[in-house]
Parts: C-alpha cells; structure tokens; sequence
C-alpha cells in the first residue's frame, strides 16, 4: 500500500449509485464465479483439507489498484464507487466484501462435511470453532495481503462503518477493525512509476434470547495514516486536468489532495 484514505459520510448525489453501481457489479463478478469454483470443489472433496490451497483459491490475489474498505450496510454505494473508479479513471477497485459474504458459506460446507454430531442434527461445538477460527483466519490473511497489494486504499467512514463519543470511535465489524489495524502497520511501497522520479509533493498521514447476539466493539487505531478527503475531494479529482497524458489517474488524486 502507498496511501490510504479516510473518505468521511460517502453520501453519493441522487443518481449516481444507480449509474454505476451494476458497472462495479461486474468488478467483482470474476471474483465471485472463481470462488464458487472453488466451494464446489471443496464441498465434493473427502480428502484432508489444505488451508494455503484453500485461502489462494478461495481468494484469488488478483491485480487492483483501489481497496475498498466498507460496512455492509453501504454495499450499493461501495459498488457505485467501484463502478465509478472503473468507468471514469479505468482503475479496478477490490470490494471487500466481496469476499466477506463467502465466509458464511465456506463455514457451513465445512462443517457440514466435518463437523456434524453422530445422527446428522446437531453440530459438535469444539469442531466447529476450530473450523471457524480456521476459516476466519485464512480470510483475514488474504484480507491483508490484498491490502499490501493495492496501492490506495479508500475507508467509507460511514455512521454504519464506526461510532463515535467524545473520546474514541469504534467499530463492531472485527474486519472493518482488522483492515484499519494492518494500513496502519503495513509497510509502505512506493510504485514503480515514483522510483525514478521525486514526488512534487508529499501527502500528511497524520428481541429474544435466542436470537440475541453477542455485541462487541473494537477501540479503532487512530486514522492518522488516512488522509481525510470527501465527495468534494473526488469531485475535484474527477475534474483535474492531467499534467501530462500518461499521468496516472492516482497520481492525479494524490497532487489533488496535496493541493488542498
């Protein structure tokens, strides 16, 4: 990762998301068909399972520019912005939660397949925290690797991606949380374009029971390594004139916010 953003209320102008959210759709749509791929696959296998086989599969690395961090909540409008850096700047964004939604699914083929009590009915409770903490754990490592990929990542702090009172914001998605810890710590990669060249500029980084659920919040680490920027902030990138012909669309995004 290169830089990262802290894009504070994305609330996208009527129409937008309609514009762009089926463009992003089809993003993530080679994604999502590798995946199943690969569930099909695993829920026909008996054999002993490989996690590293299962992650790269499961996960395809594959070549983004943009990672987009987000609540669930906010899916259409991460799609449309997707679509939107697709369309407008030609950069491939990576939805996370493209990947969340199989973790559901990879679970319930495992456990189905392993973790079903004499008679079919019920669930062993110490196997099925194993393969869970298994299959929670390979996400997160690709999480991370993908977030060590991509040049730029974009946080949608949203209402529904943190809260906040007056000493410390938090977050009840542990993938939210867990993406905002590793930009925190991942190691900084210049791209290859900036290697022979110096930068003009450099960016700051300062009901009932049984239904219930357990609520828990994670203290987030402080964003100073994400640059603030809003829709403001995007607009000015979608209308900046280019330097010169080859400059790169972030390139662009970066001299905007150095700018301001």
């Amino acid at each position: 990762m290169f830089k990262g953003f802290n894009l504070k209320d994305f609330n996208p102008i009527a129409g937008f998301v309609e514009k762009y959210r089926d463009r992003g759709e089809l993003v993530t749509a080679a994604n999502r068909q590798a995946v199943r791929t690969k569930l099909a696959s695993i829920a026909s296998s008996s054999a002993s399972l490989d996690g590293t086989d299962i992650q790269n599969a499961w996960f395809p690395q594959v070549n983004a520019d943009v990672f987009i961090s987000h609540s669930h909540r906010n899916v259409d409008a991460t799609m449309a912005l997707a679509g939107w850096l697709k369309v407008e700047f030609n950069l491939t964004a990576f939805v996370d939660s493209s990947v969340w939604g199989y973790a559901g699914e990879l679970l319930r083929l495992i456990d189905t397949a392993y973790c079903l009590n004499p008679g079919g009915k019920t669930y062993s409770y110490e196997k099925r925290n194993e393969s869970t903490s298994h299959v929670h754990m390979m996400l997160s490592t690709a999480l991370n690797m993908m977030i060590d990929k991509t040049e730029c990542l974009i946080f949608l702090n949203t209402p529904d991606s943190i809260s906040s009172d007056e000493i410390v914001e938090k977050t009840k998605s542990p993938w939210i949380y867990a993406e905002l810890v590793t930009a925190g710590i991942v190691q900084t990669r210049t791209p290859d374009r900036h290697r022979s060249i110096k930068l003009s500029a450099s960016l700051s980084t300062n009901e009932s029971v049984r239904d219930k659920m357990a609520s828990i919040e994670y203290a987030i680490p402080r964003l100073d390594r994400l640059t603030k920027i809003s829709v403001d902030t995007l607009n000015a990138w979608d209308n900046a004139p280019r330097i010169a012909d080859d400059e790169h669309p972030l390139d662009v995004l970066y001299r905007v916010v150095a700018s301001k």
